[in-house]
């Protein structure tokens, strides 16, 4: 007599496969596009926004600049009241540069 209720072999197999690859492809998929939930804690612990992270930011390649990227480090790493000297000296020459430009 055949039970109805058992499940050969070759009935599992095609549904376990599809089963794992379903899987598979879900997880590879919210790898590469995480949630915007995701993306919001992200930035949030990187003190950046989302667009920031997105690379939609004219400012982003600012910071693609190592020597950029060099000369603020070290500028955060001065105690405040010479921080704060070398910023005030670095805003007068911007603003005499801009002047000069006009």
């Amino acid at each position: 007599m055949l039970n109805k209720n058992k499940v050969t072999p070759s009935h599992k197999k095609p549904s376990s496969t599809l089963g794992w690859l379903f899987l598979c492809n879900s997880i590879n998929f919210a790898l590469k596009n995480p949630s915007i939930d995701a993306a919001k804690k992200l930035a949030k612990i990187l003190g950046t926004t989302v667009g920031y992270l997105l690379g939609e930011n004219d400012e982003a390649n600012l910071f693609k600049d190592p020597k950029m990227l060099q000369r603020f480090q070290d500028i955060s790493v001065l105690p405040e009241k010479e921080k704060e000297c070398l910023l005030t000296t670095v805003d007068h020459f911007i603003k005499s540069a801009k002047i000069n430009l006009m």
